[in-house]
């Protein structure tokens, strides 16, 4: 199999080059690069975890792990990705081109706070996230069911080991609580896909306030200059096939 290629195109740019644009929209066009080449990251490795074929019992809490893992940073993302723009759309916010570029998308905006996915990926960002509650987990604790799943599954090297059981009652049971509290008449499943929904359409208006802010700041200041493609060489085991490659959830090293 021959090496494989990627053709980039590259939009040659420095900050010298920014000099026009105020300290604020250097900040808003920096951020957005930020969260947007997360949200990518996070979005190719979330492809790779979808595992949907049928596998040995004791290896699908570790693959249910690993996915949730992925879902929940990106539902963080995305807050932090909303936090921006309500914060750049505030009525006391300057009026400048970042403001105006984020209110052509303010009907998208609004529609991210609204809805199922909306609600449930909420309740994953505030309990299940980037914080732990203990508080929540006792509560959550002492509701669920005595058959939930708590075994641990310990490997011989550390990093392969998994412990579904925070998963089976910070996650799942948190989902089932948020659904119950917000008087959802859904099932689990739907609510997850619905999740993922949200994660996904979110996702793709980050794209494309990335793109507007892009067209709106940088663009003009050098209307003359195109993206040129250039061929990447990159060692086959840093290109992946979809569908075709999975994300591994043990590791092997060579002794």
């Amino acid at each position: 199999m021959g090496t494989p290629i990627e053709l980039v195109y590259k939009f040659r740019l420095k900050l010298s080059d920014l000099s026009a644009l105020s300290p604020s929209e250097k900040a808003a066009l920096t951020i957005l690069c930020f969260v947007v080449s997360e949200l990518n990251s996070l979005k190719r490795l979330s492809l790779f975890a979808m595992h949907t074929e049928q596998l040995p019992d004791d290896a699908i809490p570790s693959v249910a792990v690993q996915r949730n893992l992925i879902l929940r940073t990106i539902t963080a993302k995305l807050f932090e990705f909303l936090r921006l723009v309500e914060k750049k759309v505030d009525p006391a916010a300057v009026d400048d081109r970042v403001k105006k570029v984020f209110q052509r998308f303010s009907r998208e905006l609004d529609e991210a706070r609204t809805g199922i996915g909306f609600t449930i990926a909420k309740k994953i960002r505030n309990k299940m996230a980037n914080h732990f509650d203990f508080e929540e987990a006792e509560k959550i604790v002492a509701q669920c069911p005595e058959t939930v799943e708590c075994s641990f599954y310990l490997t011989e090297a550390n990093g392969n080991s998994y412990y579904p059981m925070g998963d089976e009652v910070i996650f799942a049971s948190g989902i089932l609580k948020a659904i119950k509290d917000s008087g959802l008449a859904i099932s689990f499943q739907d609510a997850l896909d619905e999740w993922i929904d949200w994660t996904l359409r979110l996702s793709n208006l980050a794209d494309s306030i990335h793109v507007a802010i892009f067209e709106e700041l940088v663009l003009p200041l050098v209307p003359d200059r195109m993206a040129h493609h250039r061929p990447v060489w990159l060692p086959e085991d840093l290109v992946a096939k979809h569908p075709g490659f999975r994300l591994p959830i043990f590791i092997r090293v060579e002794k």
